[in-house]
Parts: C-alpha cells; sequence; structure tokens
C-alpha cells in the first residue's frame, strides 16, 4: 500500500518530501507488517537510509523504558528516573 501521491510533496528534481506523520505512519506500519526494514522499504520504494534515520528519531522521540518490580517487600520501594532537562519522576510503591 503507497501514500497517495498528492500527501506527498515532490521536490524539483523528483525526490519526495514527507511530513513527520508521514513518517510515523510508515514507521508503524513497517513495525506491523513483519517484513525487515529493508524489506519493508523495498516494498514501498522507500529509501532505506531515510527510513532509517526516521526510525531512530522516531523511536528517541517516544521511547518506553521498561520498570521491573523488585518484587513484594514489607518496605515497599522507590524508583527516580531523571530525565534530560534535570526533571525526575518518582515511582513508588508503599
Amino acid at each position: 500500500m503507497f501514500i497517495e501521491e498528492e500527501i506527498m510533496q515532490r521536490t524539483s528534481s523528483g525526490r519526495v518530501r514527507r511530513s513527520e506523520s508521514e513518517w510515523r505512519q510508515l514507521v508503524d506500519r513497517q513495525a506491523t507488517s513483519g517484513l525487515s526494514r529493508r524489506d519493508f522499504c523495498s516494498r514501498e520504494q522507500i529509501n532505506h537510509t531515510s527510513f532509517e534515520r526516521w526510525h531512530r528519531r522516531l523511536s528517541a522521540a517516544t521511547g518506553f523504558v521498561e520498570v521491573l518490580s523488585p518484587g513484594r517487600s514489607s518496605t515497599g520501594w522507590v524508583v527516580d528516573v531523571e530525565l534530560a532537562g534535570g526533571t525526575v519522576v518518582r515511582v513508588a510503591r508503599p
């Protein structure tokens, strides 16, 4: 399935220029396609290097960190996560 041509912008050299939301849709589609990123790009006629760059950019922007519970404890637990810019997120279990 190709993205509609009228949504994408083409430069004077004929290259396709996509918005962030279009790249996000492509990255999401690849993730559920069952194809490798390279095979997906080949099928969709997308530049693999550009796709990889956007995949990294979007993954970094929306990354998740899994926090595993240390198990049951009578004293509970606290996890502090320091984000860029000094913001601290505290998760506690009394």
